[in-house]
């Protein structure tokens, strides 16, 4: 690929070297061979792009054009030093994870599939982590101008928030409680989706959103405590597709072993992410533009009432059960 002797030497050396500083994220060993290879391929692509870059000035003959803002002068270059090294000692102090990333994506340019195979990682995992980054430099460098200077680019998963949750309507002669509604809204846009989920997964997210303890643990408690326990972390989760009417989900876990992905329901997903707190993003083509106060959702109970009655329901049975316990006890 690169031909010149000398340039594949400093490729090879390069991508050895990236290799070994990344030999953490190696997840499978007997994969060395070809994780290393994969490696040098980025290498050399990045090195044919300048490279085209560099004999395209040469045969046209074209040089920067100067800039005419004034910002050449010694003033804008001692502003821009010094944001340069602001920016620098922000990334230095992210997470190992989230740097490694960052400065893959961000730095050196590499595209989402590329830095995920110098970092031994999925897509998915990558962008949960330069997520996490963003959030984190964000809250660093909030002083330095508009949030969307930092790290701003095109994703193909958009971080959403948890909106409400809505009650379905049900068939109240029957009894029946309808699918609950789970209300996603994108950070910085109008963009919405809604996944409908069963009570039994909706109540314990209205009553997580609510802040409402029970006084035992609730499933997701437990996988949430049990995950803890283990050493591991939640640290996204993505709702990735939509096939015949059924969303899909993944949950990013960091553990001992390193990176793990595990399929999963979103209303399991976004469960453990408002437990935990962790990031979740959707595939984009899955948010539709739309206005809260006109959505059809919005005369539905929420998330407070749904909680409210669940707490009472809950009472009300230990109330019966204690007092058929004593009951008893007295006869």
């Amino acid at each position: 690929m690169v031909a010149d002797p000398s340039a594949v030497e400093d490729v090879i050396q390069e991508a050895t070297l990236a290799a070994w500083l990344n030999l953490d994220y190696l997840r499978n060993p007997e994969r060395f061979g070809s994780w290393w290879c994969g490696i040098v391929l980025n290498h050399a692509r990045r090195y044919l792009t300048a490279r085209r870059a560099q004999d395209r000035a040469l045969l046209t003959g074209l040089e920067p054009e100067p800039s005419d803002d004034g910002g050449s002068g010694p003033e804008h270059q001692v502003e821009q030093a010094e944001l340069s090294e602001r920016v620098r000692a922000a990334v230095a102090a992210l997470p190992q994870s989230q740097r490694s990333a960052a400065y893959r994506f961000y730095l050196q340019g590499l595209s989402y599939r590329e830095a995920a195979e110098e970092l031994g990682i999925s897509v998915n995992t990558l962008k949960a982590r330069l997520h996490q980054g963003r959030k984190a430099l964000r809250r660093s460098l909030d002083d330095l101008g508009p949030k969307e200077a930092v790290m701003s680019g095109t994703e193909e998963f958009v971080p959403v928030e948890i909106v409400d949750v809505r009650q379905g309507a049900g068939s109240a002669a029957l009894g029946v409680v309808g699918p609950h509604i789970v209300i996603l809204k994108a950070n910085e846009s109008d963009r919405y989706v809604a996944v409908f989920i069963s009570a039994a997964e909706g109540t314990p997210l209205a009553l997580s959103l609510e802040e409402m303890e029970m006084p035992r643990p609730l499933t997701h408690q437990l996988a949430a405590r049990l995950v803890a326990g283990c050493g591991g972390e939640i640290v996204g989760v993505s709702i990735t597709r939509l096939v015949e009417a059924v969303y899909y989900a993944t949950i990013i876990l960091e553990t001992r072993q390193g990176t793990q992905e595990v399929d999963a329901r979103p209303s399991d997903a976004l469960n453990l992410a408002a437990l935990t707190g962790a990031p979740i993003t959707v595939e984009a083509s899955l948010l539709f533009e739309s206005e809260e106060d006109d959505a059809a959702w919005k005369d539905l109970p929420g998330r407070e009432q749904i909680a409210r009655e669940a707490r009472e329901r809950h009472d009300e049975i230990l109330r019966v059960a204690r007092g058929r316990h004593t009951a008893q006890h007295e006869s």
